[in-house]
């Protein structure tokens, strides 16, 4: 289950978590563009490879 059904993340989905919040930060760093709804987004993208990697 996912972070988006409200169930604790298991260390491995802690990482890539982790890993997703350092892409959008690197992502908003290089664009020089300031995302307004950043949480969001890292937990859009978060559940999209969460999703893609039960498959």
């Amino acid at each position: 289950m996912s972070i988006a059904e409200g169930n604790s993340c298991t260390e491995e989905n802690s990482k890539l978590y982790s890993v997703t919040e350092n892409v959008v930060n690197t992502m908003e760093a290089l664009s020089l563009v300031s995302f307004p709804a950043k949480e969001t987004l890292i937990k859009s993208i978060y559940i999209h490879l969460i999703d893609y990697k039960l498959k």
